[in-house]
């Protein structure tokens, strides 16, 4: 998911994004070791978005205190 459509999510919509894709990557961890998966790709994408989530989280907290 990109930044720009991040940044208009509001925080409750991030976290349940966060949990969400925090899920989705634990399953694919899981389905890469057990060879189910042929696309590792999606794993990484999980892994961007989450780092994009929490950095998005941390900007906004910043920029409250």
């Amino acid at each position: 998911m990109k930044t720009s459509d991040l940044k208009q999510k509001s925080d409750k919509e991030l976290a349940e994004l966060l949990r969400e894709t925090e899920a989705k990557s634990v399953e694919l961890r899981f389905a890469v070791v057990g060879g189910n998966v042929k696309d590792v790709k999606d794993l990484r994408e999980s892994r961007v978005t989450i780092a994009r989530i929490k950095t998005l989280f941390n900007e906004r907290t910043a920029s409250q205190a």
